[in-house]
């Protein structure tokens, strides 16, 4: 397959403010708020376009200034958007993100219900191009909404069946107090769709697997079907092959990087680009995760999700 990369899921603008330090109460100097197309979807398209990769979204942004927003900074990242619909009786999707060295991050995200992106379907168009896309890559953030939900598993299935190499990102973000019983039908169908799932140790793989330990964890879902990178944070990652990329193996621990960290925002996603974008150039699964591991450490010494990421 000599066509795009597609991701799919819900794509946001992002509206970050990085400061130093908690503020003690409110002042007048403010940081500057940056604003850019991000979250799982937008972070992991603009991020793989800067590694040199050929990207298109698919996803939905509103009729509004944000999703203009988001547009502008997909042209100008070299992202595609023959697969960004317009809806313009919803809202685009936005985050607002306080972030720094040294504070836990803020995230806010408006509208909590019946945004654009969540009325994305998938249609015969949209078909034609996964079939012909040289890489899917899916967030699981979105599959607790209906339409979007059914949009991402289909472009997964699509994939699949044609032979396109897919990944997903857990990227498990629960409506209310927990994850409800059809999120995690969503999640566990998406899982079976995917040649590699990654997610965070304690709060994704752990969780789905239902096994405290990481590299158990990751052993449980991978299998016959699929490998499994379990992120570690500073510490790097666990690389278990399974499915395409060879039987199934003892994890192999991938150490991270020391950096000067100014924002941990979107490492996640940028990891996700890095490790993409290196199996594209037929880098092995391990050296994949370990570039995986050197783009999100550089990513988390620049303000936003991937404004720190290059070619080099």
């Amino acid at each position: 397959m000599n066509g795009p990369v597609i991701v799919v899921g819900d794509i946001v603008a992002d509206l970050v403010a990085a400061i130093s330090d908690r503020p003690p109460e409110w002042r007048s100097d403010s940081p500057p708020v940056v604003a850019v197309a991000g979250g799982t979807v937008g972070n992991v398209a603009c991020a793989l376009a800067r590694l040199g990769a050929d990207v298109e979204v698919l996803s939905a942004i509103g009729g509004d200034p944000f999703g203009a927003l988001v547009a502008r900074t997909l042209e100008a990242e070299r992202v595609g958007t023959s697969l960004l619909e317009r809806v313009d009786d919803k809202f685009t999707l936005v985050v607002i993100a306080v972030v720094g060295p040294d504070i836990d991050r803020f995230l806010w995200i408006h509208p909590s219900r019946d945004a654009a992106p969540w009325a994305r379907s998938f249609g015969a168009a949209d078909a034609a191009a996964v079939r012909s896309a040289r890489w899917v890559h899916a967030s699981g953030s979105a599959l607790e909404e209906p339409t979007l939900g059914a949009t991402i598993l289909a472009t997964m299935q699509t994939a699949r069946e044609a032979g396109v190499p897919v990944s997903l990102d857990l990227n498990i973000r629960p409506h209310g107090e927990g994850v409800s019983d059809h999120y995690w039908s969503r999640l566990r169908a998406a899982v079976d769709l995917a040649d590699v799932v990654l997610g965070s140790s304690e709060d994704e793989v752990t969780a789905i697997a239902g096994i405290d330990d990481p590299a158990g964890a990751g052993i449980a879902l991978a299998g016959d079907d699929r490998a499994v990178v379990v992120r570690l944070g500073p510490d790097g990652a666990l690389a278990i092959t399974g499915g395409r990329f060879g039987p199934v193996a003892t994890p192999i621990a991938v150490p991270g990087h020391r950096v000067e960290v100014a924002s941990t925002l979107g490492a996640g996603d940028v990891f996700d680009a890095g490790f993409i974008s290196a199996m594209l150039d037929g880098a092995s699964f391990v050296d994949a995760v370990r570039h995986g591991n050197t783009v999100a450490a550089v990513s988390c010494t620049g303000e936003g999700s991937y404004s720190a990421v290059t070619p080099e």
